[in-house]
């Protein structure tokens, strides 16, 4: 006769065998962090950029940018941060919500205007190491905008406040992709090899300071790239004329003329890329030139140079 409290004894195997069973077969419990964060949570990227500028006579941190962004059901947010490295701080650049409402998608926060192309390509992505200043530089201001596009045709509609008055500006900008369709966050023909694309725009920026309007063409077809910025303002008619050529799929050289004032004093610059990994890793060398005329070395040339890695 076998003892009853071996006999429970010897049972105790089954039992924790099927306890195993059992919670192996539950669910696990939700996390806190499961709770707290959508699926589809804040995704975290940016560039930086070792940079050298010989006129300024020492390295420094070139482009740069650290913003999250994502989506919770049908509304989106993007917040960036930058470092300044002549003021040595960092500032608020993007900070805006978006949301679509029928075939028309808002944008309510602190973002770049509708003007010109140059201002409005990333950062990142631009070929040269710096922006044209035509339409705002890539200057953020805040406000509200509409936008949408049908076919070959995009428009942009937006209310901003305007820093220096305190006063709203109008900006408009209107679209139409003539031949293909336009890579217009991206500036050189890296990302429109093998395509052919005409695309014209125009921009309007109305407020207390006057108006200003905004022409460009954009012109792509295999490994040739160009851009054609005309401005007209009260004061002056600036023009810009810029082209690269993608030599193969590493190295890209380019070359940009500006008269920024519209008084006939050219600002040209030649610029090579030697891509790692597209625009995403990229090696730049850029010489500037204030006076085509000049024979020699003054204060409005420049050498400058960077690395740029993005994550």
């Amino acid at each position: 006769m076998i003892h009853p409290q071996l006999s429970a004894f010897l049972l105790l195997p089954l039992l924790g065998n099927s306890a195993l069973a059992v919670t192996a077969n539950e669910p696990d419990p939700p996390s806190l962090v499961g709770l707290a964060v959508p699926a589809d949570g804040p995704s975290i990227n940016g560039w930086l950029e070792a940079a050298y500028n010989d006129n300024g006579g020492n390295f420094a941190v070139g482009r740069n940018r650290i913003q999250v962004g994502g989506e919770i059901n049908d509304y989106g947010y993007l917040i960036s941060v930058a470092y300044d490295e002549a003021t040595a701080t960092v500032g608020l650049q993007d900070a805006y919500a978006t949301a679509t409402y029928g075939s028309i998608g808002w944008t309510l926060g602190q973002f770049r205007a509708p003007t010109t192309s140059s201002h409005l390509v990333t950062e990142s992505h631009q070929f040269f190491v710096d922006r044209t200043g035509f339409g705002g530089g890539g200057v953020r201001q805040t406000g509200l905008m509409a936008s949408s596009s049908f076919d070959r045709f995009g428009w942009a509609l937006a209310v901003m406040d305007d820093e220096g008055s305190g006063d709203e500006d109008l900006h408009a900008r209107v679209t139409f992709d003539v031949i293909g369709s336009a890579h217009r966050d991206y500036e050189g023909s890296y990302d429109a090899l093998d395509t052919s694309n005409l695309s014209l725009a125009a921009a309007l920026d109305s407020g207390n300071g006057g108006d200003t309007t905004y022409i460009e063409a954009t012109y792509s077809a295999g490994s040739l790239w160009a851009l054609v910025e005309l401005t007209d303002s009260e004061t002056s008619s600036p023009l810009t004329i810029s082209a690269t050529y993608a030599v193969n799929s590493q190295y890209e050289v380019g070359y940009r003329a500006e008269d920024p004032d519209g008084s006939g004093e050219t600002r040209t610059s030649f610029a090579v890329s030697r891509y790692v990994s597209g625009h995403d890793c990229k090696w730049t060398l850029q010489f500037d030139d204030g006076d085509d005329h000049d024979t020699e070395r003054t204060e409005d040339q420049r050498i400058a140079a960077g690395f740029l890695v993005s994550f």
